[in-house]
């Protein structure tokens, strides 16, 4: 039953009982006792709640939070150093790749290494070919080199002449090392003015090797081909005057394009082969006599210390001197 409120019953309380009068008196805290505790009862709930939750939470064992701890300081560790071994490893690959690219860019420039290593057992004759380039020779200490012929360039056309070779063959003649002389083929001038330049150029070659007609085309040549059948007339001419004045037909050489392109097997059976060929072996179904097979050979007691072109002779093959 609800009480009234406070003053009334003070002012009221003349009419009351004694009885009345004292249970109007008592301790306020005691008539709200019951309302106070239906108030605080949910918030106590509340809080039973939240401690169960942390006894559950107190529960977990301790032992087991540090072992995962662990596990997981462990896991950042090894992580880590995988990738640390990871990147030197590729750092160590790309060093040692850095120093073979290196060592093989050393040997192609020394001329140690090259696409032909052709066998020295098989062919064990091997000749140079000295041009301008190659400045003033010790002849005395370059023929004491492991070379069996020198081929030295002379003319070229109808007017040009190596401005080293005079010097050069008296050089040579003062050694036991085979030289011959060569003459640079031009296709856009007679064949017979180019001989009677070489033959005035060179003079007699009594005991020389015999003569080369080297073939090779510039870029330009190789680009605006020049006609076959005027080619082929005016190499022809150039050789059968060369052979008139020496008593021998040159060697032809030249690359495995124009020996197909002239037919040179065919229209010049009679002339011998110096196949050009310096990245591979010749071509299946070129005959040839003489292969140059690098442009990057190294010797010493030469002046400008340029790369020299090396020639092997086949070795069912005998150069030839002229008498």
């Amino acid at each position: 039953m609800k009480r009234k409120p406070w003053k009334n019953n003070k002012e009221n309380s003349s009419r009351l009982s004694d009885e009345e009068r004292a249970d109007i008196y008592d301790d306020p805290e005691d008539i709200d006792e019951e309302d106070a505790d239906e108030e605080f009862g949910y918030e106590e709930d509340l809080d039973e709640d939240f401690g169960e939750d942390t006894e559950t939470d107190d529960c977990d064992d301790p032992d087991d939070e540090e072992e995962e701890s662990e596990d997981e300081q462990d896991e950042v560790i090894v992580k880590p150093k995988k990738h640390i071994l990871l990147k030197m490893a590729l750092v160590l690959c790309a060093l040692c790749l850095l120093v073979i690219l290196a060592d093989v860019v050393i040997l192609f420039f020394t001329g140690e290494l090259w696409f032909n290593r052709p066998d020295r057992h098989t062919y064990p004759e091997r000749g140079v070919v000295i041009t301008e380039k190659a400045g003033v020779v010790d002849w005395k200490n370059f023929a004491r080199q492991d070379i069996q012929f020198c081929y030295i360039r002379a003319t070229k056309g109808e007017k040009y002449a190596d401005k080293n070779f005079k010097k050069n063959l008296s050089g040579a003649s003062k050694t036991e090392l085979p030289v011959g002389l060569i003459h640079q083929f031009d296709p856009s001038v007679s064949g017979e003015k180019q001989a009677k330049h070489f033959i005035s150029e060179c003079g007699k070659l009594k005991g020389r090797l015999c003569p080369v007609v080297d073939c090779q085309l510039g870029l330009f040549r190789k680009i605006f081909r020049p006609n076959k059948e005027k080619m082929s007339k005016k190499l022809r001419e150039l050789c059968d005057c060369i052979s008139e004045e020496y008593g021998c037909m040159p060697i032809i050489k030249c690359s495995s394009g124009f020996y197909e392109r002239v037919e040179l097997e065919e229209n010049f059976a009679d002339c011998p082969v110096w196949i050009v060929s310096e990245f591979g072996s010749p071509d299946e179904g070129v005959e040839w006599d003489i292969w140059t097979y690098s442009p990057r050979a190294r010797f010493n007691h030469y002046d400008k210390h340029n790369y020299l072109e090396i020639a092997l002779l086949d070795k069912d093959f005998k150069l030839n001197k002229i008498k």
